[in-house]
């Protein structure tokens, strides 16, 4: 999830998504696996530090089950948009310029007048309105905007998909938010997207629009970024 206004993942098809848990720690990751992950990340992300990913990527790669060419070309490039060419951006910025809260939030934000005072009183308090009563929030006065903003590589946000991926992983909400804001953690948050909303099944097709769709919600915000790593990786794989 990134700044789009009222519709997140499940807009994908108008579908719902079912729990799956996180597979076993322990589950060994293919021969090779790490050597492709690197090859993939590097075309996808230049300035992605691979001493830092390729651990965390490699287990959520695995956890994940994107092993193919196109799997793993479009979960490493789907990220791209939501964190970086560097990977680095994990937790949602949400320092809006007044304009650009007006434009995104017409649900919660009515002018340009209230857009600015709020950008006066900072990030946290933009936050607190603008993800008020949406995504299973609760109202401004609870600060669940800004706690459940968007965070890891698949910015998960709000309080339902905090608590979704909290399941998922075995941790508290709090936790579980906390970890998304960490390599490891982030890394694992694009895993929890990837097979809760089985986007293997589109990278087999190449459907990098439904990717972005399933990740971002109808405002695709940032696919061409996208459709560019993704494309980039999949052409370093080979293929």
């Amino acid at each position: 999830m990134s700044e789009a206004d009222d519709l997140n993942a499940a807009s994908l098809a108008g579908a719902s998504f079912p729990l799956v848990r996180q597979p076993a720690a322990a589950q060994v990751a293919p021969s090779g696996l790490a050597d492709r992950i690197r090859i993939a990340l590097a075309a996808a992300a230049p300035h992605a530090p691979a001493s830092v990913w390729l651990s965390p990527l490699l287990r959520a790669v695995a956890a994940a089950d994107a092993l193919t060419n196109r799997q793993l070309a479009a979960f490493v490039g789907a990220w791209v948009p939501e964190v970086g060419e560097d990977y680095s951006e994990l937790s949602e910025c949400t320092n809006w310029r007044p304009e650009t809260m007006v434009r995104i939030f017409p649900s919660r934000i009515h002018s340009l007048a209230q857009a600015q005072e709020l950008h006066a009183k900072g990030p946290d308090a933009m936050a607190d309105v603008a993800y008020a009563f949406k995504l299973g929030n609760r109202g401004p006065e609870t600060h669940d905007g800004s706690r459940f903003k968007g965070a890891g590589c698949a910015q998960i946000t709000g309080r339902d998909e905090y608590t979704e991926f909290a399941k998922w992983c075995g941790k508290s909400v709090e936790d579980a938010g906390a970890w998304a804001r960490t390599p490891e953690g982030a890394a694992m948050a694009g895993a929890f997207y990837w097979t809760t909303r089985r986007l293997n099944r589109l990278a087999d097709a190449w459907n990098l629009h439904a990717i972005r769709l399933a990740v971002n919600g109808q405002a695709c915000l940032g696919e061409e970024i996208e459709v560019a790593a993704s494309e980039r990786a999949l052409a370093a794989l080979g293929g």
